[in-house]
């Protein structure tokens, strides 16, 4: 393992090589194993003080933002919507929605 430099924050390479990002299971996947290496790397930022709720907020703040990070440099359409969806809590309309004009 390679040692770290101490001006360099935390990383974690994921790889995604044996993923179709043409299917919504694979974006989905990549999704997962990106927010699992977040989780490690934010984990190893704070440390055992982790378990004290006031450092919940810290906590979740590095994990959003290495996801997104993480998610902007794979640059993928399916893979941006995805994490969009799942920030800002979208679901799919059951019904249609018509709207008419007069």
């Amino acid at each position: 393992m390679a040692a770290t430099r101490i001006d360099e924050p935390p990383s974690v390479t994921v790889r995604y090589h044996d993923l179709n990002l043409n299917s919504s299971e694979g974006v989905a996947s990549l999704y997962r194993r990106i927010h699992a290496a977040a989780v490690d790397v934010c984990e190893s930022a704070e440390g055992p003080q982790l378990v004290n709720r006031v450092f919940w907020k810290e906590w979740n703040s590095c994990v959003n933002h290495a996801v997104a990070a993480a998610v902007h440099a794979v640059n993928n359409e399916k893979l941006s919507a995805y994490h969009w969806e799942r920030i800002r809590g979208w679901r799919k309309v059951a019904t249609p929605i018509t709207v008419v004009t007069r």
